[in-house]
């Protein structure tokens, strides 16, 4: 909302300027309220020793194959001949390959960033793909939606921005709730399931959408699809720390926030080259005024959030092979839990 009333008042690139206090201020409330000591003990700075044992490598290969694989489905999705273009071409090929090196960098690091062997724990694999899948339906919705309403029913930036606020509502909303209810019922399978399927039930309205669309029905599949998509924000991670030992929790909770990022980034990928491929290069330059153009934009989009509705399907599945493990009351059975793997040092002797 912030962002549309900059946009229409000032230059668009104000948009950036907006997150610089945000982020000054959160800095500053971490300092100030977030505790300093950690109830599970970590490993000592060991100086060089330390240093080396970080996965430069690793990382390289992983920023490299992400920037070229998204830059060659980027420039892939501007028309539809640019597929068989040797830019294209070339950086599909050459983001694969540095995705293979990565996956062979990964078993020979000491400390690697995605260790691979989380894989082999399926809850750990199940809820990898739902953070996956649900950034990549989040951004998929947030990038097009204001799109079909600009450009379909002829709404502008400021009241685009007032629609889309209670989605963001409704996926706080949906967060609140269900954390309070994993809580209570000390289970997440069967939350993670109504919440997918509410998802899906949410795609499925959003891709039936036209130029005729009433705003309030607008609203209300919206507020519907953000109930669904807001439990996901927590309960991959809930599954994922509550089913690894407490020694895996640190590199476990990064891996989930990248494969989310990831998937955010494919999401915008995918989904916008879906689109830029089915319309004119017309309509995403300039919006439509005639209802000709405004039912083509239309359906263009509507094959982007058929994309959408594929993703939350393929979400939908996956949460019935989430296994169930009763969820751990507090941090001190994570703490128990690593005292109890530590060995049993020996007695001093005089």
């Amino acid at each position: 909302l912030m962002g549309s009333l900059v946009t229409e008042e000032t230059r668009w690139r104000w948009i950036f300027y907006i997150n610089i206090p945000v982020g000054l201020i959160a800095v500053i409330a971490l300092l100030i309220f977030l505790p300093a000591n950690l109830s599970i003990r970590t490993s000592a700075w060991n100086g060089w020793k330390s240093l080396r044992q970080i996965d430069f490598l690793g990382a390289a290969l992983c920023t490299t194959a992400t920037i070229c694989l998204l830059s060659g489905l980027t420039w892939g999705g501007e028309r539809i001949s640019a597929w068989t273009s040797p830019q294209v071409l070339g950086m599909l090929v050459v983001g694969i390959v540095l995705l293979v090196l990565f996956l062979f960098a990964e078993r020979k690091a000491s400390e690697p960033i995605l260790p691979l062997d989380l894989f082999q724990n399926s809850i750990f694999s199940v809820g990898a793909a739902l953070s996956l899948l649900q950034n990549m339906i989040l951004l998929g919705l947030v990038l097009y939606l204001p799109l079909f309403f600009q450009g379909a029913l002829a709404i502008s930036s400021t009241s685009t921005g007032l629609i889309m606020t209670p989605f963001s509502v409704s996926m706080v909303i949906g967060a609140m709730l269900s954390s309070q209810i994993i809580g209570r019922l000390k289970r997440y399978r069967a939350v993670g399931i109504v919440a997918a399927l509410i998802m899906s039930i949410g795609a499925f309205l959003i891709t039936l959408m036209t130029p005729a669309t009433g705003i309030a029905l607008a609203i209300g599949i919206l507020i519907l699809t953000g109930i669904g998509i807001g439990p996901f924000f927590s309960l991959p991670m809930v599954a994922v720390q509550n089913a690894l030992p407490a020694d895996q929790l640190g590199v476990s909770t990064a891996g989930l926030r990248y494969l989310g990022q990831l998937g955010a980034s494919l999401g915008i990928a995918i989904v916008g080259t879906v689109v830029t491929s089915s319309v004119s290069s017309n309509l995403t330059k300039q919006l439509p005024t005639t209802s000709a153009s405004k039912l083509a934009l239309s359906t263009s989009l509507q094959h982007g959030f058929l994309v959408v509705l594929i993703f939350a399907l393929i979400a939908l599945v996956a949460t019935f092979f989430l296994r169930e493990i009763p969820v751990k009351a507090t941090q001190e059975e994570f703490a128990q839990e690593q005292v109890d793997k530590e060995p049993a040092k020996e007695p001093i002797r005089a």
